[in-house]
């Protein structure tokens, strides 16, 4: 229960901290072009930081206070960010923003599935409170802000307090949070080299098939994540996409809930495949029922293509993790699905929308999990 409460509470201030970013550094004065510039080094950071800084977490064993650590940044650290201008000095804040923020996403798993021990089905149940908390955070900055007149900075950083001091606050009373800790390994213990040369050691053909799938799988995803309100606005004339996102973000909370029965009776990589055949079947829809009924029926299929999928990730992170590497091994899952898989589809995808439209990208975002589920299979059959 207390486990479900402090990740409603992060899951909130990481909405908030999330979603608002690129419009506090417009309102900062930047221009649409050092805005750009900004956020990609923050989302640069956000790739790179996690992996080194999990990965020296992992050595020293020291979960706990390195989450505790990482919520006193994101809490106070956006107070400097706006207060004291200068772009290296909006940089430097961003870089530290991103790895404190990004990295708790995977540090916040890893602790949940220490704590629930053998009981790791039961992820999904209590990741749908960090769901709820970041979708009733976001709505309710939007009910208070003022559609006529950007929301001023520092305020929209008290808005990512509140929800951040009642997070720090249930992380000290969590029963055993600041014992969460593990022994380093005798291979972690001797190893000297920065981290970054050696978080991607000693995982199995299995797991890099398996990642690989999820990472073209959330590729595939990516016009649905960054460019669906471009979608919605140009290609379908309709002004729906805050509404289209809330719903979605409401059909990964059942899929959460129902998570533990489903991952009982298919599990590991029959159900990462499940789902990635499920992603086909919703970028297919934008296309092919090109309206409002064939968006709100791919939008609900949120429910299969992240609802289902990040537990049974999550899952299949921890159970083919190296003895010592899980934190890693969700890392790289975390960086390359939300991160990497972002960037490159957003990227590409406007290059594709610029040049052929809407539909040559939809189609070919279908087929891009086809070529993964073959390639998995392939890979399968030799490990």
């Amino acid at each position: 229960m207390r486990i479900g409460i402090t990740l409603f509470f992060f899951f909130a201030a990481y909405g908030v901290g999330n979603v608002t970013l690129p419009l506090i550094l417009r309102n900062m004065g930047y221009s649409v072009f050092h805005t750009g510039i900004l956020m990609g080094v923050f989302e640069t950071a956000g790739i790179v930081g996690p992996l080194v800084a999990n990965s020296y977490i992992e050595k020293t064993g020291k979960y706990g206070l390195s989450f505790l650590v990482m919520a006193f940044i994101m809490m106070l650290l956006p107070i400097p960010l706006v207060l004291l201008r200068g772009w290296w000095w909006t940089a430097l804040c961003l870089v530290i923003f991103a790895v404190s923020l990004r990295g708790s996403v995977p540090l916040a798993d890893s602790i949940t599935t220490k704590l629930l021990g053998d009981r790791t089905n039961l992820y999904g149940v209590v990741r749908c409170a960090g769901s709820a908390g970041y979708v009733i955070m976001v709505l309710i900055v939007q009910f208070f802000s003022d559609f006529a007149r950007p929301m001023p900075p520092l305020q929209t950083m008290l808005w990512l307090a509140i929800p951040a001091l009642p997070f720090v606050i249930i992380l000290l009373m969590l029963p055993g949070f600041l014992q969460t800790k593990t022994e380093p390994t005798a291979e972690q213990r001797t190893d000297k080299r920065p981290g970054i040369f050696s978080v991607f050691q000693g995982f199995s053909r299995t797991y890099w098939a398996g990642i690989l799938m999820i990472f073209l799988g959330f590729l595939a995803l990516s016009p649905a994540n960054r460019l669906l309100p471009l979608y919605v606005e140009e290609y379908l004339g309709l002004h729906a996409s805050a509404g289209l996102y809330a719903l979605s973000a409401g059909a990964e909370i059942p899929a959460f809930l129902f998570s533990r029965r489903i991952l009982k009776s298919i599990r590991g990589m029959t159900m990462l495949r499940l789902c990635t055949a499920a992603i086909v079947v919703r970028m297919s829809l934008y296309i092919l029922f090109p309206g409002l009924a064939g968006t709100v029926c791919a939008q609900l299929m949120h429910f299969a293509t992240y609802g289902l999928l990040h537990p049974a990730a999550i899952v299949f992170c921890n159970q083919n993790a190296p003895r010592g590497k899980a934190l890693t091994s969700i890392s790289i899952y975390q960086i390359l699905a939300g991160g990497l898989a972002n960037v490159l589809g957003a990227t590409i995808g406007g290059a594709v929308i610029e040049r052929f439209g809407y539909p040559t990208l939809f189609i070919s975002c279908a087929i891009l999990p086809l070529f993964a589920l073959a390639l998995n299979i392939i890979l399968g059959k030799k490990s």
